[in-house]
């Protein structure tokens, strides 16, 4: 089915758009369609709480803006900068993983202020 648009008319109360029943009746067709096939123009689709790809070996890209977090599962959080010290700061939370070219930093406990330090992290080597 192709995207079904309501006709709002061409002036407020012309009596030309949709009927307000037949309007509601477009947007349930609408979102039923995009919930049954998933995001227009794209492989990933959502299965109860679940977003998975439809390409065999398909990559999917998630882009937070700014400081974001992602969060996979319930107990890994990638965190998109690493901590600026030890003790970490508001938000970090235990599980969160991040990186940079030196290190892999693990929080080990939930922020809270004043407390112990919470960031570990790992020196990378060359392979050799």
């Amino acid at each position: 089915m192709s995207k079904e648009t309501i006709a709002v008319g061409t002036e407020p109360n012309d009596g030309t758009g949709d009927q307000v029943r037949v309007a509601f009746e477009k947007i349930n067709s609408n979102t039923d369609e995009m919930y049954a096939t998933g995001l227009p123009d794209s492989n990933l689709y959502i299965e109860t709480n679940t977003i998975r790809c439809s390409n065999v070996d398909g990559n999917i890209t998630i882009a937070p803006d700014g400081n974001g977090i992602i969060s996979l599962e319930s107990d890994i959080k990638i965190a998109s900068n690493p901590p600026l010290d030890a003790f970490g700061e508001a938000g970090d939370l235990a599980g969160m993983i991040t990186y940079d070219t030196d290190y892999i930093y693990m929080c080990i406990a939930d922020y809270v202020d004043g407390v112990p330090k919470i960031w570990k992290r790992v020196v990378l080597t060359e392979w050799v």
